[in-house]
C-alpha cells in the first residue's frame, strides 16, 4: 500500500471515529471494512498504531473510541 492510499484511510478512519465520538468502534468492525477494499492485517495493525500513537485514538478492549486529546490535535479538520 503507497501512502496516498494509507492517508486516504486514516482519514476516514479519523471521520468514521470522530463521528462515533464516545460510543467509539470496534476494531474488528473498522477492519472488515478496510479489507473489503484490500487492505491486509499487517497493514490495519500500522493504522490503528498511528491511530492510538499520533492522533491520540484511545483502544480499549478492542473498541476504538474518539478522546480529548484527539479533538485537541484534529479539532474541526475538514
Amino acid at each position: 500500500m503507497d501512502n496516498t492510499t494509507m492517508v486516504s484511510y486514516l482519514k476516514v478512519a479519523l471521520d468514521s471515529l470522530k463521528e462515533a465520538g464516545t460510543q467509539g468502534i470496534p476494531s474488528g468492525y473498522l477492519y472488515a471494512a478496510f479489507m473489503t477494499k484490500g487492505m491486509n492485517l499487517d497493514q490495519y495493525n500500522k493504522l490503528e498504531s498511528i491511530l492510538t500513537k499520533v492522533f491520540k485514538i484511545n483502544k480499549s478492549s478492542y473498541l476504538l473510541t474518539w478522546t480529548k486529546e484527539s479533538e485537541e490535535l484534529l479539532g474541526d479538520r475538514k
